[in-house]
């Protein structure tokens, strides 16, 4: 089977889509199938193209992919025309690309969003005769109007619907990362064919067989069963409810561990060390304290690319200061900080904090990086 894969991101980026559409291609690759690959030339997500890469075309092999890379207008703001033009200009580029170079291909698989690549999808499954999945990661426009980048009563959302709508029916399968996802689609168009085509895990990598006695013993040192989230520890990702979710199963003896990275200047903390006190939720929260918002300065930069701080490099909400002492949180709420300004300090700073969990209270170590000072 010759298998094509239509995306606007792919490695070497880093991100959800990139990860999943290139693990897919290799698992197809690994059962003997042919994986072509039509993308652009890497830029996401600083909006800059990759050394190495640029043009209009360019061919390379990825983990016995044939990748076929092509040009985009890259840009990291997210103003209307910009993003438009990153967009439109791979659909043109991917559309002309892919008529001259993509060869015979049974299926032709496409990621969305961007909605707008589903215009190259009809067109070069036409052209090459292939069947074409429309593999929606997002749903769009729903999802830009909950966003606030479109009003549900504008001419552009009235478009992107229409978009929507012709590119399920021209597909020969619609998929989604989501069961929710599909149900809305099902609902909108019964006569659509979906399946579901969820994120997964590989097993080669995840597996009891690379247990090791050390991370165990850094996970949970009393040898407990580990409940493990990985990822983002934003205002979104509701700790405050993981911490509630601990609570209640305290009595069954699991070892909750939120490992990731997020702003704890501008979370939830509060509620969370005031629950971790009032239930005695053994919990140690380790800050890496670089002393700045990132996405603060980037939102200002991003939204406001002419503005103040573009013009002076002053980014108000961005550097953290003068900078909070945050062990002081723990001592507030009953529990032990410590902040550490050397990393020889480190293990010695764990080892403490897990000694307070022990006896049922909370720990907050501020480890303060100095080489990661705010501008």
């Amino acid at each position: 089977m010759y298998l094509t894969l239509l995306t606007q991101y792919y490695p070497p980026e880093i991100g959800a889509p990139q990860a999943r559409l290139s693990e897919l291609g290799a698992h197809f690759i690994g059962r003997g199938h042919s994986v072509t690959v039509l993308t652009a030339m890497p830029n996401y997500p600083k909006g800059k193209i990759h050394a190495g890469y640029g043009g209009v075309l360019l061919r390379e092999k990825q983990n016995g992919a044939n990748v076929i890379r092509t040009f985009i207008y890259p840009t990291q703001k997210a103003n209307f025309v910009p993003r438009m033009a990153n967009y439109l200009s791979f659909v043109l580029s991917s559309s002309i690309v892919g008529s001259t170079q993509l060869r015979h291909t049974d299926y032709l698989l496409v990621e969305s969003p961007p909605l707008f690549l589903g215009l190259a999808a009809m067109w070069l499954s036409a052209l090459k005769r292939a069947r074409m999945i429309f593999n929606v990661s997002d749903l769009w426009p729903e999802s830009a109007v909950r966003l606030g980048v479109l009003k549900e009563d504008s001419l552009a959302f009235r478009l992107s619907e229409k978009l929507e709508s012709y590119c399920y029916r021209r597909a020969w399968l619609v998929t989604g990362q989501s069961k929710t996802i599909l149900a809305d689609i099902n609902d909108r168009f019964p006569r659509c064919s979906t399946f579901h085509l969820s994120n997964g895990v590989d097993t080669s990598k995840f597996c009891p067989e690379r247990r090791s006695n050390r991370t165990r013993a850094l996970l949970t040192p009393d040898r407990r069963l580990v409940v493990l989230y990985a990822g983002l520890h934003g205002l979104a990702q509701g700790l405050d409810q993981a911490l509630e979710a601990a609570e209640a199963v305290q009595d069954l003896n699991f070892q909750f561990v939120l490992i990731g990275d997020g702003g704890f200047h501008y979370n939830p903390v509060p509620s969370c060390l005031g629950l971790a006190q009032e239930y005695q939720l053994p919990i140690t929260v380790v800050v890496f304290n670089n002393q700045r918002y990132l996405s603060m300065e980037r939102g200002l930069l991003r939204y406001y690319p002419e503005g103040a701080s573009k013009q002076t490099g002053i980014h108000f909400g961005g550097p953290i200061l003068p900078n909070p002492d945050y062990r002081h949180f723990a001592e507030v709420y009953g529990g032990y900080g410590v902040r550490v300004t050397d990393p020889k300090d480190i293990q010695a700073a764990v080892a403490q904090s897990l000694e307070h969990n022990r006896a049922g209270r909370l720990a907050v170590i501020d480890v303060v990086l100095s080489d990661y000072l705010p501008r």
